[in-house]
């Protein structure tokens, strides 16, 4: 599964910047290439407040609850963002 996670986690970048570059004006590519970049490391420092979670309510409980974030993101994210 780590594996599987690391092949698809090196195909994300560039459709990542290419949609940001179908979505964002010239001008303002730079700060969501940015953001974009930056995210990852919030993501990473996000990802370690689990271990919190865990040890309070149990890895299941976590894992059901992020998994419910997940997909609820997910589908805002096809609600919201349309094609350019």
């Amino acid at each position: 599964m780590r594996i599987m996670l690391g092949l698809f986690e090196a195909c994300i970048g560039p459709p990542a910047y290419s949609l940001i570059t179908d979505f964002f004006p010239p001008e303002k590519r730079t700060l969501a290439n940015s953001m974009y970049s930056f995210g990852i490391y919030i993501g990473v420092a996000l990802s370690n407040l689990t271990i919190i979670i865990i040890e309070s309510i149990g890895w299941r409980a976590t894992y059901l609850f992020v998994g419910c974030f997940g997909i609820l993101v997910g589908l805002i994210g096809l609600i919201v963002i349309l094609e350019p």
